[in-house]
């Protein structure tokens, strides 16, 4: 007979810890228990299960099936055992560690499990290891856990650290830099594989913990797999370093103490990363780095107490930074962050006053500078810096004379630091008086002044001795200046000749680049409103019935050419058909015969595949059904539009053209559908929802064309609960949602994540032309429709920025975006509805916007067909080519063949050997047909394809 328990936690009255014991329990004592408090006084219970469960219903996104769990339990005879490296359990029967382990003897090992392969998920191991009296020694044999996720903690003391093992960890530290326990005890952290190079030394006991996740049990990038830690106990016999070899390579021994080089802690600077406090000894400036030049461990605490002391007359007003080095993790792309660095002004124990902090630029506009000054408290930001840049921060007032100041720089990092390493930051700090500026050999004096005293003074000039030689030296520079007047005569003399000759070639030259200038203005503007009149490539869309009989998402050639043989499955043999529509106008008249198009957006969840396991299809599938079910047509009716089964993967010259059109496919749609349930991206482990869609500059191009032609009345979101609508008025006509995704050159973009490798060129190129066709039909129908305009009128410069920041290689570059050419379409328009001026005249004086020919080189160097590194599917593009003028050839031959295409899937039914087919990549494909041909000369020729 079980009484059940239940404790409710801050989440509305969900259940976060639920727990059986045995009848005669008080359900108080264990509620205790469950949480991290003492174990009740409860005689005869020698065992607790906890059951914890999130806020997620196991239900919602599956079939019913039974949930929930059981198990039994039996008493054994007590035990004596001590358990072998790897194992654990009362009988030593588990290949895995287990529960806490008290270490005996002098030395041993200390594992994660027997085999090297896969240590066990969701892991709480400890091993304690006590001193007595000597130091423990740990030299970490090895280390292969998935970084980040998994993680080896050393505490300092015998004790389990508070919160160990249970649901409720104490957060590391808040906003005033202040630790708590946990964080005081902490001395060393491990993840992924990076190992110490050197033991580590301990003078007091430690208690080693291992936790582990249930996702990867192993390095993601394979390799041996566990912890491994070979252990001794030495005598201390005096100084910690007797020897100058007891600091190994990264300190030296000063008077039986270890002295650590810069990055280096610990008692025998063996860690090369910071954890817990530091002491610095009493002086006005010093040098802190906060690790060793490699990746620092998540979920940290470091704090430096810097003791400022004061001088006779003058008050510490504030102290001044330098980081040579600010390299922690920016909120970028889809991940959040907390990494920051702080400065506290400390009034006694865990009391202070957060003075500033900092963290890694990720505004917009600000690209250029690494780092951002911020307040801790507001969250408003005060200034940028770059590394090398001297930052000073000031007591709110300053200090009186003579009066040491008691500072704490902390570094705080979470746990999501993953993807990128991180090499922390370097900084040099002085002292800055409320007076003369401090100096010494790190904060050297400014030109013209010299350091007296610690302080910089203006460097007085210095009486000379040889009068009679000053008197020569005149005499000498008044010569110098009557010569120099003459030549100057003769050279302005020249000037005056030849200055008319010039001045008249320049002025007929500054003539001749203005009306160049204005030509290309003039086409820029002309080719981008061509642009969202019509199709850059054919618009392919599949049939809903078709699309949900497929069971997966399809790549477009396995729709478009069918099975090529008989292996293809069942479902490709019967559902294998496109529609292809060429132009805007082709479109519309199938709209008139009742078809209804649905644009699908949806973020990827696998590098390799759009949908590996099929969330996104299913929300589809769910989807479509809604939209015919509310367009009150049936399935085979309902043309839906989805990137990968779209556009072309494998030819990137036509996958170029494809991608050029997204904002002209979205706008022309009956139905734009975001698909976004919340799941996780299995390549990196990020969660994937409706927020980290908007994120992506692709997906709010593709949101912002659709509603700037056709408004928001059948645009929706499909997430775990269903279908809604994409943009909620909150009361004051405005919707935060749509705000944000106006911002499109402000989203993340995976080329500029990864710093345009070989020169690539940036994706905010490509979307200039489609974006300046969208904002002249917007300028163009402002009287039709003023709230559209509104949205964007006022924001011109921040949504359609002038120039942008282009990295690569390590360097920026300002290179131009829309330029001027958001005041050229207004002007034209203008111009062309009033008619009084000609067009080339209301140009003048404007600069030109990107020209996408570095799209164009780009494609054109790498080829229309797919290379062997180029085999995965492609979905959000890196590049892409020009568009108008210079695309008719292309797209003529793109619309033929896709008009052949069609003709030749009718035929095929009349005719067998009528036959078309299509080929990727160089060379005839796979099961081509070939007939031999008499030619002049004899030989045997191929027929044409």
């Amino acid at each position: 007979e079980l009484a059940m328990a239940t404790f409710f936690g801050r989440r509305g009255g969900h259940p976060t810890t639920v727990g059986c014991v045995v009848a005669d329990a008080p359900p108080p004592g264990v509620a205790a228990a469950l949480v991290g408090g003492a174990a009740p006084d409860i005689e005869g219970v020698g065992l607790y299960v906890r059951w914890s469960t999130d806020d997620e219903d196991e239900l919602a996104m599956g079939a019913i099936e039974p949930v929930g769990f059981r198990a039994t339990a039996r008493a054994i005879e007590p035990q004596e055992r001590i358990c072998g490296p790897g194992r654990g359990g009362a009988l030593c029967d588990a290949p895995y560690c287990v529960g806490v382990v008290e270490v005996t003897g002098e030395g041993g090992v200390i594992k994660t499990q027997v085999a090297d392969d896969a240590y066990q998920p969701n892991s709480r191991c400890a091993w304690r290891i006590p001193a007595r009296g000597g130091r423990v020694v740990l030299d970490v044999a090895r280390l292969g856990l998935e970084r980040v996720r998994d993680v080896v903690t050393i505490y300092d003391g015998g004790a389990a650290p508070p919160g160990f093992n249970t649901l409720a960890r104490p957060p590391p530290v808040d906003v005033f830099g202040r630790t708590n326990e946990l964080s005081r005890r902490t001395r060393y952290r491990m993840s992924g594989t990076h190992a110490p190079s050197t033991p580590l030394v301990f003078d007091n006991d430690v208690f080693v913990t291992f936790e582990s996740d249930g996702i990867a049990n192993g390095p993601r990038d394979g390799g041996p797999a566990g912890l491994e830690i070979r252990w001794r106990r030495d005598v201390v016999d005096g100084d910690l370093c007797p020897e100058a070899a007891s600091c190994g390579r990264n300190g030296r021994c000063e008077e039986g103490v270890c002295v650590c080089d810069p990055g280096y802690y610990g008692e025998t600077c063996a860690f090369d990363a910071c954890v817990g406090a530091a002491v610095s000894d009493l002086a006005p400036s010093g040098r802190i780095v906060s690790s060793a030049g490699v990746d620092y461990p998540p979920d940290m605490n470091c704090e430096w107490f810097l003791d400022i002391p004061g001088r006779e007359g003058e008050g510490i007003a504030g102290i001044r930074l330098r980081f040579d080095r600010f390299d922690i993790e920016s909120p970028e792309g889809q991940a959040a962050t907390t990494d920051r660095v702080a400065v506290v002004r400390l009034l006694g124990p865990d009391q202070g006053v957060p003075l500033v902090a900092f963290r890694r630029n990720v505004q917009p506009g600000l690209t250029s500078s690494v780092g951002v000054a911020y307040n801790p408290v507001t969250d408003e930001t005060s200034y940028t810096f770059d590394d090398g840049d001297t930052v000073e921060v000031l007591l709110p007032e300053p200090a009186p004379a003579g009066e040491t100041v008691r500072l704490a720089l902390a570094f705080a990092t979470d746990a999501n630091n993953h993807g990128v390493e991180y090499r922390g930051f370097d900084v040099t700090y002085g002292v800055a008086f409320d007076g003369p500026a401090f100096c010494d050999e790190r904060w050297p004096c400014a030109e013209g002044e010299v350091c007296e005293d610690d302080r910089c003074v203006d460097e007085k000039p210095r009486k000379s001795k040889h009068s009679r030689s000053r008197r020569q030296l005149r005499r000498m520079k008044r010569g110098v200046i009557v010569a120099m007047i003459v030549f100057a005569c003769v050279i302005g003399l020249a000037f005056c000749v030849f200055g008319g000759i010039y001045g008249a070639r320049v002025v007929r030259t500054k003539d001749e680049l203005e009306t160049e200038r204005v030509r290309v203005v003039r086409d820029q503007v002309d080719s981008a409103r061509q642009w969202v009149e019509d199709f850059q490539a054919p618009f392919c869309v599949v049939a809903a019935d078709t699309f949900i009989a497929l069971g997966a998402l399809r790549p477009h050639e396995a729709l478009r050419d069918g099975p090529r043989d008989a292996d293809d499955d069942e479902c490709d043999k019967q559902h294998t058909r496109l529609e292809f529509y060429d132009s805007v106008d082709d479109v519309e008249r199938a709209r008139r015969g009742g078809a209804v198009f649905v644009f699908l957006s949806h973020q990827w969840l696998g590098h390799a595949h759009p949908d590996p396991a099929g969330i996104h299809y299913k929300a589809m599938c769910r989807a479509l059904q809604a939209v015919a079910e509310d367009a009150g047509v049936a399935l085979s009716a309902v043309r839906a539009w989805v990137d990968v089964s779209s556009i072309p993967q494998a030819n990137q010259a036509t996958q170029s053209l494809a991608v050029a059109s997204l904002p002209t496919f979205a706008s022309c749609v009956d139905y734009f559908i975001v698909v976004a349930p919340d799941t996780e991206h299995v390549t990196t482990g990020c969660g994937c929802d409706a927020a980290t869609y908007r994120k992506r500059a692709w997906c709010r191009a593709e949101v912002v064309a659709c509603w700037a032609r056709r408004g928001a009345d059948r645009m929706f979101v499909a997430t775990n609960r269903g279908l809604r609508p994409l943009f909620v008025d909150t009361g004051d006509g405005v919707d935060t949602y749509l705000e944000e995704c106006l911002e499109v050159f402000a989203g993340d973009l995976t080329c500029c994540r990864l710093q345009h490798p070989d020169g690539e060129p940036c994706d905010k190129e490509a979307l200039v032309p489609p974006f300046l066709g969208l904002i002249a039909e917007l300028y163009r129908d402002r009287k039709q429709r003023p709230e559209a305009w509104e949205m964007v009128s006022d924001r011109v410069d921040e949504l359609f920025p002038r120039t942008f920041s282009y990295e690569s290689g390590g360097a920026a570059t300002t290179l131009p975006l829309f330029g001027d050419l958001v005041e050229a379409v207004t002007r034209l328009v203008d111009s062309e509805s009033a008619g009084d001026a000609p067009p080339d005249l209301v140009l003048r004086g404007l600069a030109p916007g990107t020209t996408g020919q570095r799209h164009v080189a780009a494609k054109a160097h790498r080829g229309g067909a797919r290379s062997e590194s180029g085999r995965r599917l492609a979905s959000t593009p890196t590049s892409t080519t020009a568009g108008p003028p210079g695309r008719a050839p292309a797209l003529a031959l793109l619309r033929t063949v896709s008009a052949a295409h069609r003709r030749a899937g009718a035929a095929s039914q009349r005719a067998s050997s009528s036959e078309l087919s299509f080929n990727d990549s160089s060379g005839m494909a796979t099961g081509e047909r070939t007939t031999g041909t008499a030619r002049p000369g004899g030989g045997v020729g191929l027929a044409p394809g």
